[in-house]
């Protein structure tokens, strides 16, 4: 009987990292972009106060945080189709260098996307509702920056930071699958 849907969503936090060994190729691309003498810049130093010294870069890269507004039209009892738009936030930090000379960064983007799903009812009765859906989803960097700081020993020698332009749209697809429990005729909880 109902023809259309609401949803509110949130998701995302943990992060994953690596360590390899040497300088990351950031580090390296800048290093290669700049004049190395120790006086004109911050990592000029790092990298000669590490040139006898084991380096290594570790990365943190923490899973997207999203939330969106979807909404649903139902185009049977059993098919709908969705949409709605999203924002996502993503994060990075990396530590390259020696224990006592490295360079600490940070990186953020952040993306709005609009999603398109078609959903099918598995199951779906007043108090509980099984179903499917696939889709894909358009998204467009709205804006990032990066924040490096060049650590001397304990102390902050210097930083700098810059605006990150991404031009590219980014495009994905999707497909999962969900459980609903009715708490009234207007409301729900739902596991994707």
């Amino acid at each position: 009987k109902r023809r259309a849907g609401f949803n509110v969503y949130a998701s995302g936090l943990s992060a994953g990292s690596v360590r390899h060994s040497g300088y990351s190729q950031a580090v390296n691309a800048a290093a290669a972009a700049m004049p190395m003498r120790y006086g004109d810049n911050s990592l000029a130093g790092i990298m000669t106060f590490n040139r006898s010294k084991d380096v290594a870069t570790e990365s943190r890269h923490f899973l997207p945080l999203r939330a969106g507004i979807a909404f649903s039209w139902w185009l049977s009892p059993r098919w709908s189709i969705g949409s709605g738009v999203t924002y996502t936030w993503l994060l990075s930090k990396s530590r390259a260098g020696s224990e006592s000379y490295y360079v600490d960064s940070r990186q953020s983007l952040h993306y709005l996307g609009i999603p398109l799903t078609v959903n099918y009812d598995i199951w779906n009765t007043d108090m509980l509702r099984v179903y499917v859906s696939a889709g894909g989803m358009l998204e467009k960097c709205v804006g990032g920056n990066v924040r490096s700081d060049y650590i001397y020993g304990n102390d902050v020698r210097s930083h700098d930071s810059a605006r990150l332009v991404v031009r590219p749209l980014q495009w994905s697809v999707t497909a999962s699958a969900g459980l609903q429990f009715n708490l009234s005729r207007m409301a729900g909880i739902y596991i994707e």
